[in-house]
């Protein structure tokens, strides 16, 4: 901890020289040091809360003794440190603020970060709760730290340097926030315990007491509701045009404004997934700091714990019934964001690359033929640095003869620019580093501060600075953006799993057991009467006269013992077994994005063994493969070629680890595949089940069998009048609510929203599999002849069979097979590789031991070569023969499904056929 607050104090002493004041200093930087002032008042508050001198130090007493180090003097004066740094509250605080007092001019550094929290706050520049309670912290501690000995933040409110009034309103607004896990903290206590509090009371009003609407959900909730309902039907639209029923345009046919309207919906979704999320956070943060009393409650007993009086008799049922409300809307909302991913994640990459090139190739032209005929050097390297960084020019570099360049008008005609279109979006180390970069030479150019007498503003032009500061504005959610699935399934809605509350747990008496209803998401279950199916004491119908049950033996009840064996062998045969109605059953439990959810996991398991352990496995194998390995002529016989396979084979055969790790590995990358393969199907059906009984009530009715001599379309309307009345939305236009008619069309409009609609997920997961195999040795070096290697041993296929040819091998007769062990998706691992490679026919024609399947079928010999059965082999080769044949049957339906007319040409050249070595002398 030392270290960090040095470090940080290292970076404030360098900020704070007097030679560098007016520097000019970015925002994200000082944003950074913001979050380190949030780090030191989240754990200097976990210190106090969670940090025992008896227990933690006796603990680390007891390892030091175990490990023999307490008798060095270091170790002595270690403990000793240790335990008054656990023994002293605040102690993080204290030593920050005594190193910070003595840098002089540290004040208005920390007056400028606090600055920028309020601007971004009152702006709502964050997308996230986390980021939004962190701005609040950081106000918090930052004054706390500014109000010292030598500096007065009242003195600096006088000079206009900080807004008090202002942070003094957000305060008041959210007087309680979250901390870190479980730990809340009230804002005001940090302007409570600053020094010259006392002298100036009176000009806060967040530290008086009373409560914020902003903790009252039930008041949040009209506001909460219309935002919601507007919301989802307009999503409602785009999904039904684009997701459901693939009417909305091609990805090529759609035009800027189309995916701007995409982008600005898939942000406006996270910000009420955030608003929503930080409310319900917001106020059982509230909750846990002000529990509740028997005056207050009067359900509340005397004897009621503190961790109940926070939570279980904490809330009214109106406040339980919003709670639940408000997280089925988060809920909600986050599968309806989730079913449009790949649609919204498209716009999202259209449109940031399409803002990027058209300011960084358009806007910027202007500024940067001014400061070229005006010759300012730093803001024509600046701009052309912008360019240099983000631009993506058509003919692939800038075009020489653009006049701007040189300082010079356009011609008359003007200069015709192209800037392209295209849906891909900056990489990882782009958005770290160069969209970071544009934002910081972007706002160099428009801050208020630089390093010379003149700032860079005044250089430029008034719509230039609206320009540039617009483009800085909008461009702050472009990281949050393309990381949308992680937001939407990872950060805003983990406000769900905000179960636990230890902190009250441990002001319990330890003697009692906690009830489970006093846990949250216990008690919330209570907003309605759990006994609503409770018999009334008033009948309001004649009771039902029940016929007596016959009277029968016990066995034709409960069964037999013979019966119940017999039911137990046949179930026997099902044991440990895992296929299609498990899978059917778990696409019914999660659903589109449940099954999305886990889909993505198994991605990342796949991808980590493929490029990871059986990566290396490769490598390693391919160093032991001989560097050639051609397949024999027919007249050596099939005992021969055995044999010369083996031989040339010896290594990998007797590789200790294939059998057990590389084995197991790749089991696991093809039972993934295979789980994914079973989930579209079982979700196939279930969508064409859906719509099938949906069809009656949706005026969807099967073509009728028309005989000779009789018309189809009467046979249709006589149908059509009787269904008539099953028709639901037009029954409820006519007779129905308002009310009930919206809600009529939206269920109408929601049942017709299925995926069975030519889509593939299988085929999307092969593609994605594919870009993880880009390590050359899967591929090989090119081939020498420039058409394929033939004999070389360099591309995974020939490893493949090397592989195939171990596996083939028969084993002893207590020894388990391959397929006991493995089962089908070894198979399916290595033939989905194969295939993703391209290597699918070159395997069929050049693999040893279908070379060998063929030589013995024609001569039908059957020895023992190397204690190896030929005929057994045999067999065993003919039998995952047929399983390959159907594994690639199947891959290959899936990755040419998108293929239709657009399937390119392909272009055949012949090549003589190679000529064998013992007839070329010939």
């Amino acid at each position: 901890m030392k270290t960090a607050i040095d470090r940080f104090c290292g970076e404030m002493r360098r900020l704070c020289h007097a030679e560098r004041r007016k520097d000019f200093v970015s925002e994200a930087y000082l944003l950074t040091l913001g979050k380190f002032i949030n780090m030191f008042a989240v754990l200097d508050e976990l210190k106090n809360m969670k940090c025992s001198v008896k227990n933690d130090h006796s603990a680390y007493k007891r390892a030091a003794q175990f490990l023999r180090k307490m008798s060095e003097p270091s170790s002595i004066q270690e403990s000793q440190n240790l335990s008054m740094f656990l023994a002293n509250h605040n102690k993080i605080t204290q030593s920050l603020q005594q190193q910070l007092e003595v840098i002089s001019g540290y004040d208005e550094l920390l007056a400028d970060i606090v600055n920028l929290c309020v601007d971004y706050y009152e702006n709502k520049m964050y997308l996230t709760p986390i980021e939004k309670h962190m701005l609040l912290k950081v106000m918090g501690f930052g004054l706390y730290l500014m109000d010292g000995t030598n500096s007065n933040i009242y003195k600096l409110d006088a000079k206009k340097r900080i807004n008090l009034t202002k942070i003094d309103k957000f305060f008041k607004q959210l007087q309680v926030v979250p901390l870190f896990g479980d730990m809340q903290i009230e804002l005001a206590r940090y302007i409570k315990t600053s020094a010259h509090y006392e002298e100036n009371k009176s000009r806060w009003s967040c530290t008086s007491a009373g409560s914020s609407p902003q903790y009252n959900i039930c008041e949040q909730m009209i506001q909460i509701r219309e935002d919601h309902m507007r919301f989802i039907s307009e999503l409602a639209r785009y999904s039904n045009s684009e997701v459901v029923t693939g009417s909305g345009r091609q990805e090529a046919q759609k035009t800027d404004f189309e995916y701007r309207k995409l982008f600005d919906l898939a942000l406006q979704g996270l910000q009420l997934l955030s608003q929503w999320s930080a409310q319900v956070m917001e106020v059982y943060s509230w909750k846990l700091v002000h529990p509740t009393d028997k005056y207050s409650n009067k359900e509340c007993p005397d004897n009621a714990e503190e961790y109940e009086r926070a939570t279980r008799y904490n809330y009214t049922s109106e406040e339980k019934f919003a709670l639940v409300e408000v997280i089925a809307m988060i809920k909600g909302l986050q599968v309806l964001m989730g079913r449009m991913e790949s649609v919204f994640n498209h716009a999202i990459r259209h449109t940031i690359y399409s803002a990027l090139q058209d300011f960084a190739q358009v806007t910027l032209r202007e500024p940067l033929r001014q400061a070229i005929k005006r010759k300012k050097n730093v803001i024509q390297s600046i701009l052309q640095a912008i360019r240099k960084t983000i631009c993506d020019w058509e003919t692939g570099r800038e075009p020489h003869n653009d006049p701007a360049l040189r300082g010079e008008k356009d011609p008359k005609g003007g200069f015709d620019i192209k800037v392209p279109r295209r849906a891909v979006g900056p990489s990882t180390t782009q958005v770290c580093n160069s969209l970071y970069m544009v934002r910081t030479m972007l706002e160099s150019l428009v801050a208020d501060k630089s390093g010379s007498k003149k700032t860079l503003r005044s250089s430029l032009e008034g719509p230039t600075i609206l320009d540039i500061e617009k483009f800085h504005r909008e461009s702050f959610f472009y990281t949050h953006l393309l990381n949308f699935s992680g937001l939407c399934n990872n950060i805003i809605c983990n406000v769900i799993n905000r179960q636990h509350f230890n902190s009250y747990i441990k002001l319990t008496i330890t003697s009692r057991r906690q009830p489970n209803n006093t846990k949250m998401v216990r008690f919330l279950k209570q907003f309605s009467p759990l006994f609503r199916f409770v018999r009334t004491v008033l009948p309001f119908s004649q009771e039902f006269q029940r016929d007596k049950p016959p009277n029968a033996q016990p066995q034709y009840l409960y069964g037999s013992k013979t019966l119940n064996l017999a039911y137990s062998s046949i179930y026997s045969l099902y044991r440990n077994f895992v296929g299609p109605p498990h899978i059917k059953a778990i696409c019914r439990l999660l659903g589109y994005q449940g099954i999305a959810v886990v889909m993505e996991e198994l991605l990342k398991v796949v991808k980590s063994l493929l490029q990871g352990t059986i990566l290396q496995y490769v490598k390693t194998l391919m160093e032991v493969m001989p560097k050639i390995c051609r397949l024999p002529r027919h007249e050596y016989g099939s005992p021969g070629i055995l044999e010369f396979f083996h031989h040339q084979l010896k290594d990998i055969v007797e590789y200790a680890e294939l059998k057990t790790v590389c084995f197991q590995n790749l089991r696991e990358v093809g039972n993934a595949l295979l789980f994914c393969l079973l989930s579209e199907q079982s979700l196939s059906q279930e969508e064409v089940c859906d719509l099938l009984h949906a069809a009656p009530f949706q005026n969807i009715l099967p073509r009728v069998h028309v005989k000779e001599g009789e018309r189809l379309d009467a046979k249709m309307k006589r149908l059509e009048a009787k269904y008539t009345a099953l028709h639901m939305v037009p029954l409820i236009e006519r007779l129905g609510t308002p009310q009930q008619i919206a809600i009529a069309r939206e269920g109408d409009l929601l049942t017709k929203e299925r995926l069975c609609c030519g889509l593939s997920i299988f085929e999307v997961i092969l593609t994605r599999i594919r870009g993880y195999l880009d390590d050359p040795i899967w591929r090989g070096p090119l081939p020498s002849n420039g058409v394929m290697h033939v004999d070389e041993c360099v591309e995974f296929h020939r490893l493949w069979s090397a592989m195939q040819f171990v596996y083939c091998i028969p084993v002893g007769a207590h020894e388990f097979t391959v397929e006991q062990c493995f089962g089908d998706g070894l198979n399916w691992a290595g033939c989905m590789i194969i295939t993703l490679l391209g290597q699918h026919r070159r395997f069929d024609i050049l693999d040893f031991s279908y070379h060998l399947l063929k030589v013995q079928k024609h001569d039908g010999k059957d020895e023992i070569i190397k204690s190896v059965p030929l005929k057994k082999m045999v067999d065993r080769i003919r039998k995952f023969q047929i399983l390959n044949d159907e594994i690639f049957a199947i891959l290959n339906k899936y990755l040419k499904s998108g293929d239709g007319e657009n399937m390119p040409v392909e272009h055949v050249r012949c090549f003589q056929p190679p000529i064998h070595q013992s007839l070329a002398s010939n």
